[in-house]
């Protein structure tokens, strides 16, 4: 005799959609959540693996219970959960210890980001890179060498007075285009640096951050060291190449070009 097995599917689809439900909304790595794919940086829906579906809870601790049966606290529940991108087809797992922490990346190790860092200074660089390697074991320590490094590239390339974050993010936000301005000034909000003096003052001290902060930092340096690092230098390639062209078709170079000087 062959059981029915609807039921127990459907319970257990239930179970898995209910656990689910517990993860904080801002970590994105669940199936039917949006967010960037850990592997190739793209912003997508993650799906369920191809595969069966690797959801598992369970607990870390059971006690007897005086009425029988086991009892287990939500505190000592595990939970794995892994999802799909649809685009590099990677899996990503992710582990929760229990149903009030901060879950983390199981695989990949590191979250992989698509910046171009070549015309970045290597200190700014390395702090960045760094930021971005711990951002999935801890978002604190990322948020952390993120701001060190916000700071840094404001004060060197955006030329501002040193002195708090706060006040630099202020300052930096008057000469650069609304749509980096607006979301450094968001940042700051969010951030809570102007109430914050470890953040404002120690940048490179780990103190607790606001949901989603430490990436969006790191999101943020990427629109800034494109508008000082990358963009100029694209731009001065660009011109380069046009004047090397105009000299070549017998015409006048453009104005302040290499081959103008020559």
């Amino acid at each position: 005799m062959t059981g029915d097995t609807t039921n127990t599917d459907d319970s257990f689809a239930k179970l898995t959609t209910e656990f689910r439900n517990t993860w904080p909304r801002s970590w994105p790595y669940i199936p039917g959540r949006t967010g960037k794919c850990p592997h190739c940086g793209q912003g997508i829906a993650f799906q369920e693996p191809r595969s069966r579906t690797f959801t598992w809870m369970g607990p870390l601790r059971a006690e007897i219970s005086p009425r029988g049966g086991r009892q287990t606290d939500a505190q000592d529940l595990l939970g794995i959960v892994s999802a799909l991108c649809p685009l590099c087809h990677s899996l990503i797992v992710s582990m929760q210890s229990d149903l009030y922490s901060q879950p983390w990346l199981l695989w990949p190790k590191a979250i992989q980001r698509a910046t171009p860092l070549e015309d970045v200074p290597r200190d700014t660089a390395r702090d960045y890179e760094e930021a971005a390697a711990v951002l999935a074991v801890s978002a604190r320590a990322s948020a952390a060498l993120s701001r060190r490094c916000l700071q840094s590239v404001l004060r060197s390339a955006g030329n501002v007075k040193p002195g708090r974050l706060h006040d630099e993010v202020g300052e930096a936000i008057k000469s650069l285009p609304s749509y980096v301005a607006d979301d450094l000034h968001a940042l700051r909000e969010l951030g809570n640096f102007g109430s914050h003096p470890t953040k404002s003052l120690t940048t490179g001290e780990i103190v607790d951050v606001e949901p989603g902060e430490a990436e969006w930092t790191l999101d943020i340096l990427d629109r800034l060291f494109d508008h000082y690092y990358t963009g100029p230098r694209a731009s001065e390639e660009r011109r380069r190449v046009v004047s090397q062209k105009l000299k070549e078709a017998g015409r006048s170079p453009l104005p302040g070009s290499d081959e103008q000087a020559e």
